[in-house]
C-alpha cells in the first residue's frame, strides 16, 4: 500500500482531498478499507500515516 499523489499507478485507488483532516479521518476509521475493499494492516496504516506527515510537512514549507 502506498500513496500515489498523481493517480497514475496501476491498481486500485481511493481519492482523498489534499488536506490533513481527510488523511486523519481516513486513517482513524475503516473508510479506506471500505473504499478499497481490502483489509489494511497496522503496518500499512503506519506507512500511510508517515507518508501523510511527510506530504503535509512539505506543503507547509512550500515544497511540492
Amino acid at each position: 500500500m502506498e500513496v500515489d499523489l498523481w493517480g497514475k499507478k496501476a491498481g486500485r485507488g481511493a481519492y482523498l482531498c489534499r488536506s490533513q483532516e481527510c488523511y486523519e479521518m481516513m486513517l482513524a476509521g475503516n473508510r479506506l478499507e471500505r473504499a478499497l475493499r481490502v483489509k489494511i494492516t497496522s503496518e500499512d496504516r503506519a506507512r500511510l500515516a508517515e507518508a501523510s506527515l511527510s506530504l503535509f510537512e512539505k506543503e507547509a514549507i512550500g515544497e511540492n
